[in-house]
């Protein structure tokens, strides 16, 4: 009979840290550090909007090698906040990353979360940090922003209503993405993401939400065409 991994593995916490233990399985447990480290370094250190935004380090227990080792963050994660605070955290995610996509453009190789979702960010309010944790760490392809942002946008969707989703969608295409040639790609992904998380809304609901939701996603294949072929314009 084959073992499940998943099943023996344990999250606990000791003192000031967070341990997640592999079991027997070292490999997983160094490759699941490796990816935590390529996205904190990708991530790097940036503040937006009074907040400083980076992800969580990691470290091997030098107990167990099977076994590894992360910071407690005493905050609350942003599907956990209420109402206007989570509406504000999401802005301030999205700022962030619009430029670390923008930043992407300028390096032959980047690397993107890979598990975006509003329950691995914390966000530490007295200390104004924002912290992105359980990175799976994916190359920046296209085809991974654009997964990474339907993540982020439906786990986002689920907390709005349609008066709050039209005004995020305001500020991420107006205020926050503006018209930065550089970005004018993750425009149109971020736009088709959130989209799709309507999508994923309507699907369970009345026949007529059910074409409703056919036709946002017709618009969003659309506008993943559009994103794909999508070609920089040389600068004057």
């Amino acid at each position: 009979m084959k073992k499940n991994k998943k099943a023996l593995r344990k999250v606990y916490r000791s003192g000031k840290y967070l341990f997640k233990d592999f079991g027997n399985d070292v490999n997983e447990a160094k490759n699941t550090l490796a990816l935590l480290k390529m996205f904190r370094a990708s991530a790097g250190t940036s503040v937006i909007h009074g907040y400083s935004i980076t992800a969580t380090d990691a470290w091997h227990n030098s107990d167990k090698s099977s076994c590894i080792m992360m910071p407690c963050h005493n905050g609350v994660t942003l599907d956990n906040l209420p109402g206007e605070a989570f509406f504000d955290a999401v802005i301030t995610v999205s700022s962030w990353l619009a430029s670390h996509l923008d930043k992407k453009d300028l390096k032959e190789r980047d690397y993107i979360h890979g598990d975006l979702h509003a329950g691995n960010i914390i966000l530490l309010e007295k200390q104004k940090r924002i912290v992105f944790i359980d990175a799976l760490c994916r190359e920046a392809t296209p085809r991974n922003i654009w997964l990474d942002l339907l993540l982020l946008s439906v786990s986002i969707a689920l907390k709005l209503d349609s008066r709050q989703l039209k005004r995020l969608q305001h500020r991420l295409f107006g205020d926050i993405i503006l018209q930065k040639a550089a970005l004018a790609k993750r425009r149109l992904m971020m736009r088709q993401a959130l989209v799709l998380g309507r999508f994923f809304l309507r699907s369970e609901n009345s026949l007529r939400e059910k074409l409703q939701a056919l036709h946002a996603l017709m618009l969003a294949v659309k506008n993943f065409h559009l994103m794909m072929s999508y070609q920089k314009q040389p600068v004057s």
